[in-house]
């Protein structure tokens, strides 16, 4: 089972204000089979995702607007809670611009690009370690 979500930036698509949050609109449309209860957002190098951002479930077939702070950074990450209580995230992406997005229901989640980063560092650190091992023998 697939279901995609989709965020398109609508005729208000962003708003700045002087000395205000930037904010985004958005319209959210489920493509998919399941119904989407809950969507939420966090900062790149946040670990939590936000309080959830929808007001009423989105139904298959169905799209909301939905409006939000992204604050200084547009890049974020979004994660959307099914019916079912599966959850999808999709990582780094640029709600300023627009566009738009999918998040597959397929019970596999898109890695978090920061924990690669962080696996590829333990993995230069062991390296680096055993070379240091064995310049000392």
């Amino acid at each position: 089972m697939k279901t995609k979500l989709f965020m398109a930036a609508s005729t208000a698509a962003i708003l700045f204000a002087t000395g205000a949050m930037a904010q985004a609109t958005m319209t959210v449309t489920n493509d998919g089979e399941v119904a989407i209860t809950e969507l939420a957002i966090s900062g790149t190098s946040v670990e939590d995702f936000g309080d959830n951002l929808l007001d009423e479930e989105i139904a298959p077939g169905d799209g909301v607007e939905v409006t939000f702070d992204v604050g200084d950074d547009c890049v974020q990450d979004v994660q959307a809670t099914y019916e079912d209580g599966d959850t999808e995230e999709v990582y780094d992406v640029d709600l300023c611009e627009g566009g738009g997005f999918e998040v597959e229901d397929d019970d596999a989640d898109e890695e978090d690009p920061s924990e690669d980063e962080e696996e590829e560092e333990e993995e230069e650190e062991e390296e680096e370690e055993e070379e240091e091992e064995e310049e000392e023998e």
